[in-house]
């Protein structure tokens, strides 16, 4: 799943997450550097979210 910066989780997210299992509760975020350090939980905070840093790719 891709977001924009703003993008909250939809409302029927953890109802979706939940059919995945009991390990299935779990959102992660793929960010380049700019957002991963402005990172905050999004609402319903009952999904486990995590940030993972993506950096940008080196100029040659």
């Amino acid at each position: 799943m891709t977001v924009g910066k703003t993008h909250g989780i939809k409302g029927g997210a953890a109802d979706d997450l939940a059919k995945l299992g009991p390990n299935g509760n779990r959102l992660f975020f793929l960010l380049p550097p700019l957002y991963y350090k402005t990172f905050t939980k999004k609402t319903p905070q009952t999904i486990e979210q995590f940030a993972i840093l993506v950096p940008y790719p080196e100029q040659v």
